[in-house]
């Protein structure tokens, strides 16, 4: 038997707890990573005087957890004391994290631009923590299974406590969701759920039938069909004010492109304005950089102010 001692020893144990912290957490450190890369690109830096607040409050919908949402503020909030302003929700995909839009598609400065060029109203955008404490990649859904998240009513939870602590506008016309990958699966499913609350709906590299193996630890199987848009879409009613932009890249999973085309049959059938784009590109940063400037000019030409 070879027995262990020493300095030896204390490397050992060492790398194996690194190795170990890896396997639990490998999604904070890719998360990380990825915010190391762009920020050595210069992104997420900003000059302006927009504002990025932190916004946290103990969420019901978690038991009370304390959650978190990056809230950016327009340089006209604070010139103008007595108006108010619609409001945008842009969710990250998984891993991903609640700065994943500030940096990785350099946001602010983006919205800063928009906003002054006149191509964009004046707006506050939220990018909410969608990790669940549970199961990491909530998915945005309500948990039906023995699991203690609902996601879902998180997001309706922290657009309550948005409206009672900004100066917003508080009505469907006013307010849009949207999201990358993950996070478009939820803005879709969310913003169809209650579209007394949502206008305005984006789609980056959105799939619209989930049948993600971590979705079956969420919830039940006779669930399934009510989270998944392509199915429970053509028998709903929406708002005839309802307005969506979705895209995806040419390069991305094959079955995610022909549910976005699958989406833009049964919009065209029902007659709700829209508008989708393939796109050249992958599902990456990339291509939710350079495309988020597409659905941002769509917002602006919906969105009441």
């Amino acid at each position: 038997m070879v027995v262990i001692s020493g300095p030896k020893k204390f490397l050992l144990l060492f790398f194996l707890s690194i190795f170990l912290y890896g396997i639990f957490h490998w999604e904070v450190i890719f998360t990380g990573l990825q915010h190391s890369f762009y920020k050595l690109r210069n992104y997420g830096k900003n000059s302006s005087e927009s504002k990025i607040d932190t916004f946290s409050f103990n969420s019901n919908s978690y038991a009370g957890l304390q959650k978190e949402a990056k809230v950016y503020l327009p340089k006209v909030y604070f010139e103008e004391s007595d108006k108010q302003y619609p409001v945008l929700y842009l969710l990250h995909g998984f891993p991903g994290s609640d700065i994943d839009w500030l940096i990785n598609a350099d946001l602010q400065n983006k919205l800063d631009e928009l906003v002054v060029s006149n191509k964009l109203p004046a707006l506050i955008a939220v990018f909410p923590d969608g990790n669940g404490p549970i199961v990491k990649d909530s998915q945005y859904l309500n948990a039906t299974t023995k699991i203690n998240q609902l996601a879902e009513d998180y997001i309706l939870e922290l657009m309550e406590k948005i409206d009672a602590s900004y100066r917003t506008l508080d009505k469907r016309e006013s307010r849009a969701i949207g999201g990358i990958s993950a996070g478009a699966y939820g803005a879709m499913n969310v913003g169809l759920h209650h579209n007394d609350k949502f206008g305005i709906i984006i789609s980056h590299s959105g799939y619209f039938i989930n049948n993600e193996s971590i979705t079956k630890k969420l919830i039940n199987s006779d669930d399934f069909s009510a989270n998944n848009p392509l199915e429970y879409l053509p028998n709903s009613e929406l708002n005839p004010k309802t307005y969506i932009y979705f895209d995806i890249g040419e390069k991305d999973n094959k079955g995610y492109i022909n549910q976005n085309q699958k989406l833009d049959e049964i919009l065209r059938q029902k007659g709700i304005e829209h508008e989708f784009k393939i796109t050249s590109g992958w599902h990456d940063w990339e291509v939710w950089r350079r495309n988020i400037s597409f659905s941002l000019e769509f917002l602006g030409k919906y969105l009441e102010f």
